[in-house]
């Protein structure tokens, strides 16, 4: 791909890049990536910005002992599709869930009985950031176009797939 100064690669990717890499982020170059569930990041299209096996490894990480259908709540919640809400609005809602974490109501699997329990999943490490991790994978079309790794959960920051409720 030849350079253009005024290509969105050049007026915004690649500074967002070096801008990431300038804040320990680790980047990965997705522009040739091989799709399949069985590849490196897992996704069957270069739609797909959730990368839900890595996300639910950072959840499970960064929130030990909480049970698997909490986990898959907070994946689901935080992949929910918001493609109707307008994107201020579906920022705000992604914002809220990074800033404040996920409610998931369940009930614990090893008791059916038991009432539903409610906890607050966090996505985030707001007081030791670097112990998670963040893979946003890209596949636009550049050479440079990249997934990054940096100091937070594994949720997209860069484009999110999101919930229909306003």
């Amino acid at each position: 791909m030849s350079y253009k100064p005024d290509s969105e690669d050049s007026a915004i990717e690649q500074p967002t890049i070096a801008l990431f890499a300038e804040l320990g982020w680790e980047t990965l170059n997705c522009y040739q990536e091989s799709l399949g569930a069985a590849t490196p990041l897992g996704r069957e299209t270069t739609a797909e910005v959730i990368l839900p096996h890595r996300l639910r490894a950072a959840i499970e990480k960064l929130n030990p002992g909480l049970s698997s259908a909490a986990v898959d709540l907070a994946v689901w919640e935080i992949a929910a599709d918001r493609s109707t809400m307008s994107p201020a609005r579906a920022n705000q809602a992604v914002y809220k869930l990074l800033k404040d974490g996920v409610k998931v109501t369940f009930r614990p699997e090893d008791d059916k009985d038991q009432e539903e329990t409610t906890e607050t999943v966090r996505l985030i490490d707001w007081t030791t950031p670097s112990t998670t991790t963040s893979y946003s994978p890209r596949s636009s079309g550049s050479p440079a176009t990249t997934a990054t790794s940096a100091p937070i959960s594994s949720v997209s920051l860069t484009a999110s797939r999101s919930s229909s409720s306003n």
